[in-house]
């Protein structure tokens, strides 16, 4: 099989080369550096499963090998949705132009000739591991950014929903409408705008917390006066609909935030 693993730190890295003295070599380069795990393979045929299964986060790979070529192993990897992302570093002795160009074509994102420096392979590897987890960090916060569009998409709706009736039944009644019911609604509506202004300043506040403009200021906030006003605006907003709330937080209760 000609699987070998040494493990010591993260990031994990996949080492494929054909000649053992090789792998030995570039393992000795990640051993003295201290900061990587690594397996390695003679075989790359294997490399595809080996990534899946070991959580690799960077292939170093040679060209020049039986069965499968470099290419074709980096090829197969950047065509599967579980390896894709990985970045694959060329380590091969082929230093024409068209090797180099036919290896950023099929996927690496840095080639490096043998015999190799150990300073510059480790500073080339540094700098694509700080690019990948930069692009996941982006990643992982635009879906962030998306769920609290979709949090804050129904947030609105209530309100919204509450204002457009409360202007309906004003618009369907109006000239039968008595001074009375005329201040019912429009307290009505003043209610759901005020709902929808309280929104729009905690998205001013959120997106100003993530530009780091906005300093934070702990303050107490009265646990029961907070959710007895929101049960007021949700009934208020939809007096045709028949639901009751029941309260049992102790008045006085307050927490910091």
């Amino acid at each position: 099989m000609g699987l070998r693993i040494m493990l010591q730190h993260q990031p994990n890295i996949l080492i494929v080369d054909d000649h053992p003295t090789n792998i030995k070599l570039v393992e000795g380069f990640l051993k003295q550096d201290g900061r990587y795990s690594y397996l390695s393979t003679t075989q790359p045929t294997e490399v595809l499963e080996l990534c899946r299964n070991h959580a690799v986060d960077m292939v170093l790979l040679d060209i020049m090998m039986p069965e499968m070529d470099g290419y074709e192993v980096c090829e197969a990897l950047k065509n599967n949705p579980d390896t894709m992302d990985i970045p694959v570093i060329f380590l091969t002795a082929k230093h024409e132009p068209e090797s180099i160009v036919k290896g950023f074509k099929a996927g690496g994102i840095d080639y490096l000739i043998k015999p190799l420096n150990g300073m510059e392979l480790l500073v080339r590897m540094t700098t694509h591991l700080n690019l990948r987890r930069h692009e996941q960090q982006l990643r992982e916060i635009n879906a962030t950014k998306d769920r609290f569009i979709s949090i804050i998409a129904e947030d609105l709706r209530s309100p919204i929903t509450g204002l457009r009736g409360v202007l309906q039944m004003a618009d369907n009644s109006f000239d039968s409408l008595s001074q009375e019911h005329l201040r019912e609604y429009i307290s009505m509506a003043h209610l759901a705008s005020d709902s929808l202004a309280s929104l729009a300043e905690n998205l001013i506040q959120w997106s100003s917390l993530h530009v780091n403009e906005l300093p934070l200021h702990p303050v107490q906030l009265d646990l029961h006066e907070l959710f007895a006003s929101t049960m007021r605006s949700v009934q208020e907003e939809s007096p045709q609909k028949d639901i009751q709330f029941h309260l049992k937080i102790d008045e006085g209760t307050l927490i910091t935030s």
